[in-house]
């Protein structure tokens, strides 16, 4: 068989360029949010050994795994042995040597995870002697909480390259970016609950459980992330014993040289920080100046080395050396071309640079001299990482993993033998020594690399030196007016908006004078971009022109590339002015973007974060708004964006209506637009107060529209039920504690959750949770207790957890203290019974109510204590009476005021009250006084709707939708009776709740009415 070996088109360095841009760009995203992610960590913790213990124990995880266990080395070698199976169609091979490879990277975490234990607090210790013991007893904490990411990095690499043998890059690509988010959302979190944390002479345990599990859990989003890429793939991951296997065996035995470089590396990585330790807050600035080290690496060698794999794999097979060095040499230029610049630019505008990023606890002249230290000295180190890179991926595609291992250890050693006078150094001098002895190592290392494989090809016609030198020279040229330019502002200007503004400008000028002048010298890198980008605009308007009705896999255009590039910039330019600022930003960007790829992700996110942030008040996180009502924004603009974008001509149709939508549509025209109407022609001055109760019905019914036009199978509904009861559990499990007065939760709600303020009402044996309102908490739990038992009862899938759940609903319901949800609870399991005819359930009811009842006896009994009074009633309810008989029956009875209501406010002022109001205490009152009759029956039209749609769910349908249409009739039973005492109807958490089921019935309900 003939080989051919000349494809000019599909082996050019325009080819090459334009294969590697897509992982550019996704590589820019990731990077940048990890950028984002240490310039979070610097400005919450500061510039303290507290820092440098999270951060030290942080990597820990990441030094096991990609270091001395060798992930990345270790899924890159395992492609092939995948793309064999794939060829095949061999599936259950793909996932035989899938799951024996993380098997055995479990083992390796298991025997790695107690070593890193028991070593994490000694280097902290020898590290910082004088204070080395509250460190240790910290990090050892850490330790426990952080090593669990090791086997969930190990999946992140088993995925990764289960996608790559199927050709699929990007969500492998873009995935460690939720890692990120995740890591930026829980400092904010730890800024917000504990601020000043880094200053404090010992970190609160809540502060470090909520830093350890938080970090571990954003892991775990990340390897989830990959774990569902890898099934939509084709290969189903499950860990195996791979050490019997002997395909995986054959794997980790040419893996071997790639495994013990990869554990230099992650020793040499690991004395640094443990070196860098000797500074207060020298790791964060150490990590933060190899974030940007990183970068033009991850933009320039990476995506190159990748592409260049196969071909020089191909090269290498066909015995062609002269084309391998060839095409060698062009991608060593070519990542050069990115990375001698950058690494000039880090010179000229490092100081800038620290500047920009040095916020909150960094923001000092020490810390600004920490981070410019570390990245002046990490500078030419760029330069060895690229061409080592680069050069060591070219060796394995010549099946030689030694020549690589034996330069690293070359790096190891100088790098190894520099650092040890760090400790003969103070201050920024410390990181200054660790940064030119890792530079002087890499390019050391990359120097006797790319020497040994040259040799051994031979000469070629490309040439190396000519063009090195005039990448070099001309990075020169740029530097001295980018540096002039950034001092010049960051000097008049001055601060962190200073050195943005410096790093900008200074940035725009080295850019334009370095592309200038290569493009005056004829650059030919140059020309190989132009031509990429020509390439692929050309071929993404054939794929327009020849589009076919089959959905067809291609990489996003250049114009989409540009956007996420552009975007990326202008979020690293809002992290320097604010990082919190910046953070929200791309986690909004990223919300936004599920919602719109995956409609059913808005429902998701409000199902499971709305109980869970809806007591948060109004501007506490978001300026105006609750968080759960920003999300619900948030969402919406997303869904309303994909519409917008799929709309087309002629295609618009009003969606239907049947007796849900119209009944509650009907219920927020009477709380708002027939009220106010009413005031107006009776010369009623209409408030503020007013416009806001009116919004509070449109605003569900904003919820129930989301939720109705983004989820659309039983799939999704399902899903939308287990978060729905799981989201519920963890409210009520934290409102069990706080009734219980057990593990400070009522301090810790008092951060976030307290009703104006007042930190008091959450101490007073009533479980108020995350929704600030005990009632609002067994309303939730009694709907989900519901939705459990329906799922029991009409389907078979996570029947323990399930189980779980209907204990810890009754238990919270109890635990809110309120006697009326009592009732309400005992009225909706008797209409349960009813409708689902499954008599037994009542005697699995009584044994939990009394179980339950002793449980909670501290709460129950401090609740008996209110009913003293004369009339034997409980006090609250006295005082509800007399409230009602004196604000609001007097005035609703007045003038025929029942009819068509009072006003829509449910509340008046009264200067003796703690929160100064006084609230209606009664559901049906409520009615009459915000919209009068016709509103009482909206309202009662509504139970009546609420009762036929879900009894005949639950009778006539089956799966979820039977199990939704059991707990809508029977919490809609219990409704009806507790808006005796309250206006249950729009709870914060439970009303949310209900109108999600609502949605789920209306969309997929048996029976539909129009």
């Amino acid at each position: 068989m003939t080989v051919t070996l000349e494809r000019p088109k599909q082996e050019s360095p325009a080819d090459a360029v334009g294969d590697s841009m897509t992982v550019a760009v996704w590589t820019v995203i990731s990077r940048g949010t990890g950028v984002i992610r240490g310039v979070v960590i610097a400005a919450v913790l500061g510039a303290t050994l507290f820092a440098n213990t999270y951060q030290f124990t942080n990597s820990l995880p990441n030094l096991v795994f990609y270091g001395f266990l060798g992930g990345s080395m270790l899924s890159s070698l395992l492609i092939p042995a995948l793309v064999r199976h794939v060829d095949t169609a061999d599936r259950a091979g793909a996932e035989r040597v899938a799951g024996g490879f993380l098997g055995i990277v479990a083992l390796g975490a298991a025997v790695l995870t107690p070593v890193a234990v028991v070593v994490a607090p000694f280097a902290l210790r020898l590290a910082a002697p004088e204070s080395g013991g509250a460190q240790a007893r910290t990090g050892i904490l850490l330790v426990v909480m952080l090593l669990p990411q090791i086997p969930l990095y190990g999946l992140v690499a088993t995925a990764g390259a289960a996608m790559n043998s199927h050709g699929r890059f990007a969500l492998a690509a873009a995935a460690p970016a939720l890692e990120n988010i995740g890591t930026v959302v829980v400092l904010a979190a730890v800024a917000i609950l504990y601020p000043g944390i880094g200053g404090l002479a010992q970190a609160p345990t809540g502060a470090l459980l909520l830093l350890g599990l938080g970090t571990t859990g954003s892991v775990g989003l990340h390897a989830a992330a990959q774990w569902y890429g890898a099934r939509r793939a084709g290969v189903r991951l499950r860990p195996r014993r791979g050490w019997r296997d002997p395909e995986v065996r054959a794997v980790l035995g040419r893996a071997l040289p790639s495994l013990v470089q990869a554990a230099l590396a992650a020793a040499q990585l690991l004395v640094l920080l443990v070196l860098a330790n000797r500074v207060a807050g020298g790791v964060v600035a150490f990590q933060l100046a190899m974030n940007f080290y990183f970068l033009p690496i991850a933009l320039g060698a990476t995506p190159v080395a990748l592409s260049l794999a196969p071909r020089l794999s191909r090269l290498h097979a066909a015995g062609n050396n002269p084309a391998f060095r060839d095409t060698f040499v062009n991608g060593l230029v070519f990542a050069l071309f990115v990375a001698v610049p950058a690494a000039a630019g880090y010179l000229a505008v490092r100081e800038p640079i620290a500047r920009a990023i040095s916020y909150g606890g960094f923001a000092t002249d020490n810390g600004t001299a920490l981070i410019a230290t570390a990245l002046g000295a990490l500078a030419l180190g760029v330069l060895g990482e690229t061409a080592f890179l680069v050069a060591t991926y070219a060796c394995y595609a010549r099946e030689d993993t030694r020549t690589p291992m034996y330069a690293m250890l070359v790096q190891l050693g100088i790098c190894v033998g520099g650092a040890g006078l760090a400790p003969a150094a103070t201050g920024p001098g410390v990181l200054l020594v660790l940064g030119l002895s890792m530079s002087a190592g890499t390019l050391a290392g990359a120097a006797i690399l790319v020497r040994a494989l040259l040799r051994r090809l031979g000469p070629g016609h490309e040439p190396l030196a000519g063009p090195l030198l005039r990448i070099v020279g001309v990075a020169v040229l740029m530097a001295v007016p980018a540096y002039i330019t950034g001092r010049l502002i960051s000097t008049v200007v001055g601060g962190g908006v200073g050195g943005v503004l410096a790093v900008v400008v200074a940035g725009s000028v080295g850019v334009a004078v370095y592309f200038g002048v290569q493009a005056r010298l004829g650059a030919p890198e140059l020309d190989w971009i132009l031509t990429s980008v020509r390439q692929k605009a050309g071929r993404e308007k054939a794929v327009r022109r020849n589009a076919v009705r089959k959905k067809v896999r291609r990489d996003a255009g250049v114009r989409t590339n540009l956007a996420l590039l552009l975007g990326a910039a202008a979020v690293g330019a809002l992290a320097g002015l604010n990082p919190l600022q910046a953070a929200a930003v791309v986690v909004a960007l990223g919300v936004g973007g599920c919602v719109y790829v995956w409609p059913a992700t808005a429902a998701y996110l409000i199902v499971f974060l709305t109980p869970l942030t809806a007591g948060i008040d109004r501007g506490t996180i978001i300026p105006v708004l609750r968080p759960n009502e920003g999300l619900a924004v948030l969402v919406g603009l997303a869904l309303a964006a994909r519409w917008l974008v799929r709309l087309r001509v002629g295609t618009f149709r009003l969606p239907r209506m049947n007796a849900i939508d119209w009944s509650l549509i009907a219920l927020a025209v009477f709380t708002s637009i027939a009220p106010l109407a009413m005031m107006a022609a009776r010369g009623r001055e209409i408030i503020a107060d007013d416009l806001q109760y009116a919004i509070v019905l449109w605003k569900y019914l904003a919820v129930y529209f989301i939720i109705r036009f983004s989820l659309t199978s039983r799939a999704e509904a399902l899903r939308a039920a287990y978060l729905s009861i799981a989201s519920a559990c963890l409210v009520a499990i934290i409102g069990i504690l706080q009734s219980l007065g057990l593990f400070g939760v009522p301090k810790l709600l008092g951060t976030l959750y307290a009703p104006f303020g007042a930190e008091r009402v959450l101490s007073i044996g009533r479980g108020s949770s995350t929704l600030a309102l005990a009632a609002a908490v067994a309303d939730l739990c009694i709907i989900n207790l519901c939705l459990a038992i329906g799922l029991l009862l009409y389907t078979e899938r996570h029947r323990k957890l399930l189980l779980a759940a209907v204990p810890i609903c009754v238990f919270g319901a109890l635990g809110a203290g309120e006697f009326s949800t009592v009732i309400g609870m005992l009225l909706a399991i008797g209409v349960l019974v009813i409708v689902s005819r499954t008599w037994r359930l009542v005697g699995y009811a009584v044994p939990m109510l009394l179980l339950g009842a002793v449980v909670m006896w501290p709460v129950i009994q401090t609740r008996l204590l209110g009913f003293q009074s004369a009339s034997g009633l409980p006090d609250s309810w006295i005082v509800r009476l007399r409230n009602l008989n004196t604000y609001f029956l007097p005035q609703l009875g007045a003038d025929h005021n029942w009819l068509l209501g009072v006003r829509p406010s449910a509340r008046v002022p009264a200067s003796h009250e703690e929160f100064g109001w006084v609230w209606i205490e009664s559901g049906y009152v409520w009615l009459l006084w915000g919209g009068g009759v016709p509103l009482l029956v909206a309202y009662l039209s509504w139970v009546v709707v609420c009762l036929r749609r879900g009894v005949a769910a639950a009778r006539r349908a089956t799966g979820v939708v039977a199990a939704v249409g059991l707990a809508v009739a029977s919490y809609a039973a219990a409704n009806a009776l507790l808006m005796l005492f309250d206006p249950h109807l729009t709870y914060r958490g439970a009303a949310d709740c209900l109108l999600v089921l609502l949605a789920i019935l209306r969309n997929l309900a048996v029976e539909e009415r129009t």
